[in-house]
């Protein structure tokens, strides 16, 4: 009797109108993609254990998709059917163990027009820290101090 394949670590991330995947197989054996769901059977790090998942989508995707492939996992880019933010990937509600979201690739539905254009609202933090003290990076005048007061000798403070 074969062993039962195990769920290999699924991460995703969003845009409006992508779903980026990472999917923990190195050698893919079969990928199916439909607009409902993604079926993907494989190995992983030269194991005989084999991988498999059926991933059933929250929304529709175009069947059409960009696939990348390094030496640790298989990379996947797929096309929303229609754009919008999807509050989870998978259609069933709850906790997947082996479904995990991708914080490195993570972009917030606010954050879509905040590239790299200085920040919210064009705020330029490089300018505000240079004119930070208004003094241009000068040292500061210390010719107004006193010096050794003479009362003062011999007294801790």
């Amino acid at each position: 009797m074969a062993a039962k394949p195990l769920h290999p670590l699924v991460q995703w991330a969003q845009r409006e109108s992508l779903i980026y995947l990472t999917i923990e197989v190195d050698k893919v054996e079969a990928i199916n993609i439909t607009p409902k769901d993604l079926h993907i059977k494989g190995k992983y790090a030269g194991a005989e254990t084999e991988y498999e998942a059926t991933v059933e989508f929250y929304a529709d995707v175009k069947t059409d998709y960009r696939k990348i492939d390094n030496d640790r996992h298989l990379e996947l880019v797929l096309n929303k059917e229609t754009s919008g933010w999807w509050p989870r990937l998978l259609k069933t509600q709850g906790k997947v163990p082996w479904v995990k979201v991708d914080f490195n690739k993570w972009k917030d539905e606010d954050d879509e027009e905040d590239d790299l254009d200085g920040g919210p609202g064009g705020f330029d933090f490089n300018k505000y820290m240079a004119d930070m003290g208004g003094n241009k990076g000068g040292a500061p005048n210390l010719d107004d101090f006193d010096d050794d007061d003479d009362d003062t000798e011999g007294q801790f403070f």
